[in-house]
């Protein structure tokens, strides 16, 4: 389905921060966001339960029965698209498309004048420039590598007054820059984007993006994002249980005035019951402890 599709690939995490790195999200856009969110979720939690009485259907008829109401749960979403023999003129993903085609297009031909000014703001930017056909990045070494634990530390400080929240998850001493299945980046690397979709000098020019892979799966995912003087200014984290047990957690870190905080955690189960709710929530950033 294309509008599916689109659609989730406009909340896909990375086209997401790659579009939002630049400015803060209005409150009215955020609770939108939530609401569709949470409006999808529900039809998702909804069909995988359908799919597992599915499974255990006593006949053709049966299980044709719960197969045709997952497809009417969505069915909104189907006809809603355009039909290819007349195609929407003025289409709006059009632009969003092609803004994020052009910022790409953009950062992946980008020099070292292109981010000289945020040299040593934290990271030493004159390594050499990598890139997975997304993203231009520079691997961890030497002083980045340090620097970049050292800001590990920091983030899994401001989670630790919140560790009774986080179920069954170790919070994350490795830094992976190993290149995992093939990839043409290290599973951790430091991403450049100085360039937002409009052309215009991003907010945030640097993300740290650090990872690791275990015998479950993805371990959890940091990715720590730097203002032009080199202060981070927003995090998206995810941390997975350490067991595979199905459970992972969404934390959003943002900065008020001179100091960091945790704005929301959210928890979401893969196994019954299945669905995802927001565990913490910093309502007033006024009200954040000094």
């Amino acid at each position: 389905m294309t509008f599916m599709r689109k659609f989730l690939d406009m909340l896909n995490m990375e086209n997401w921060d790659t579009e939002n790195i630049n400015e803060e999200l209005p409150e009215s856009n955020e609770i939108e966001r939530e609401r569709i969110l949470s409006f999808l979720q529900s039809k998702i939690d909804t069909a995988r339960k359908m799919i597992e009485e599915a499974k255990n259907a006593n006949n053709k008829t049966e299980f044709e029965k719960y197969i045709n109401e997952i497809t009417n749960l969505f069915s909104e979403f189907s006809n809603s698209e355009p039909k290819e023999e007349h195609p929407k003129e003025n289409n709006p993903y059009d632009k969003y498309y092609e803004n994020i085609r052009k910022q790409r297009e953009r950062n992946l031909n980008i020099s070292y004048d292109d981010i000289k000014a945020y040299d040593m703001e934290p990271f030493d930017l004159k390594g050499k420039f990598i890139s997975d056909g997304i993203f231009t990045a520079i691997e961890l070494s030497g002083k980045n590598l340090d620097i970049a634990y050292g800001l590990l530390n920091k983030i899994n400080l401001l989670l630790y007054p919140h560790e009774k929240l986080y179920e069954d998850v170790n919070f994350p001493e490795r830094i992976n820059t190993k290149y995992e299945l093939n990839q043409k980046l290290p599973i951790s690397h430091l991403r450049l984007i100085p360039y937002t979709a409009t052309m215009r000098k991003s907010k945030y020019p640097l993300c740290l993006w650090l990872s690791n892979v275990g015998y479950y799966g993805t371990e959890y995912i940091y990715a720590i994002y730097f203002d032009r003087n080199g202060n981070i200014g927003q995090c998206e984290l995810s941390l997975h249980g350490s067991d595979g047990i199905g459970i992972s957690y969404e934390t959003k870190v943002r900065r008020n005035e001179d100091r960091l905080y945790i704005l929301r955690i959210s928890k979401t189960l893969y196994s019954p019951p299945y669905g995802t709710t927001t565990i913490y929530h910093c309502g007033n950033n006024e009200n954040v402890p000094k």
